[in-house]
C-alpha cells in the first residue's frame, strides 16, 4: 500500500486524460455505422417487400393455371384468419397463420400442368408426385428466409388427425396448429367451388361432410370453431337484410313523394315548413328542378 501523509492509504487517482479529438472521431464513427444500420434496416425492408411482392405473383400464378381455383389462396388466407381469431390467437400468431394460408399451394408451382389439370383420375404415381407439392412449398418459403415460422403450417397442411395424412403422417396435437387450420379451411374451400373433376357443393353438404371427418380428417376443435365463425357469418348477413331493406324502402317512398310533391307544389311548400333542415335539405334534392 502507497504511503498517504506517512500513513498507509489510497493514493489519490490520477486525473483521466481525454483527447478531444479521439471523441470528436469516436462519435463521428458511431454516427456513420447508426446511418449505416438505418440504411442496411431500409434495404432490408424493401427486400421483404419486393420478396413479398413477388411470392404473393407467385400464388396467384399457381391459382390462375386452374379456372376453377382462381381466388382459391386468398379465401383460403381469409377463412383461415377468422378460425385463427376464433381460437384467440395472437397478432403474431395470426401474421405467421396468414402468410402460410397464403402461400399454403406455393409448391404446385413444381407440379406438371399434365397432372394438375388432368381432368380425370389420377393415377398412384401422380397422386404420389401430387403430394410432393407440400414439401416443395415448405422448400420454396423457407429459402426467402424471413417466413421461416410459416413454414411448418404449409408443409403439414395435408396432415389428418388420424395420422393418414401426409408428408410426414403426423397426428393429433402433432400437426401444427396453423397446418390443421389451414387444411380443414382448404376443404371446405375446395369443395364450395366447381373443379374439373365435380361441380361445387352447397354449404350445408360441404360443413356436414366436415363434420363428419372431425376426429379423423380434421381437428375437432377447428372444426367446431369453423362452425362458430360461419354460424357469426349468417347471423351478420341476417342483421344486415333488415337494414338494406330498410334502404329499399326509403328509396322507394322518396320516390313516390317525388312524384307526389311535383304535382302538388303547395303540398311540398307545407311539407318543408315541418321538416328539420337536413330533412329538408334531403327533400329538395328529390323536388328542385
Amino acid at each position: 500500500m502507497p504511503l498517504v501523509d506517512g500513513r498507509i492509504g489510497h493514493a489519490a487517482s490520477a486525473p483521466l486524460l481525454v483527447c478531444p479529438l479521439c471523441v470528436q472521431k469516436l462519435r463521428k464513427a458511431a454516427e456513420t455505422i447508426q446511418g449505416q444500420n438505418v440504411s442496411l434496416e431500409r434495404a432490408n425492408q424493401l427486400l421483404r417487400e419486393r420478396s413479398m411482392a413477388a411470392m404473393e405473383s407467385l400464388a396467384a400464378t399457381v391459382d390462375a393455371r386452374d379456372a376453377y381455383t382462381a381466388g382459391h389462396s386468398r379465401r383460403v388466407q381469409r377463412h383461415a384468419l377468422a378460425l385463427g381469431r376464433q381460437l384467440d390467437l395472437s397478432r403474431a400468431e395470426l401474421d405467421v397463420l396468414g402468410y402460410a394460408a397464403l402461400f399454403h399451394d406455393i409448391g404446385k408451382l413444381a407440379i406438371p400442368d399434365a397432372i394438375l389439370l388432368k381432368p380425370g383420375a389420377l393415377s398412384d404415381e401422380e397422386w404420389k408426385r401430387m403430394h410432393e407439392h407440400a414439401q416443395e412449398g415448405a422448400r420454396i418459403i423457407e429459402r426467402l428466409g424471413f417466413l421461416h415460422d410459416s413454414v411448418p403450417a404449409i408443409q403439414h397442411h395435408h396432415e389428418r388427425w388420424d395420422g393418414s395424412g401426409y408428408p410426414a403422417g403426423l397426428a393429433g396435437d402433432e400437426i401444427p396448429l396453423g397446418a390443421r387450420i389451414i387444411h380443414v379451411v382448404d376443404a371446405l374451400d375446395s369443395m364450395l367451388t366447381t373443379r374439373l373433376y365435380r361441380a361445387a357443393r352447397p354449404l350445408d353438404e360441404a360443413m356436414l361432410e366436415i363434420r363428419t371427418g372431425a376426429g379423423a380428417q380434421f381437428c375437432p376443435r377447428c372444426v367446431d370453431a369453423l362452425d362458430r365463425v360461419l354460424a357469426a357469418e349468417r347471423a351478420a348477413t341476417r342483421d344486415a337484410e333488415p337494414t338494406a331493406n330498410a334502404a329499399e324502402l326509403s328509396r322507394e317512398a322518396m320516390a313516390r313523394l317525388h312524384a307526389h310533391t311535383r304535382a302538388q307544389p303547395e303540398a311540398a311548400r307545407s311539407l318543408r315548413v315541418s321538416l328539420s333542415p337536413l330533412s329538408q335539405k334531403s327533400l329538395n334534392a328529390f323536388v328542385e328542378p
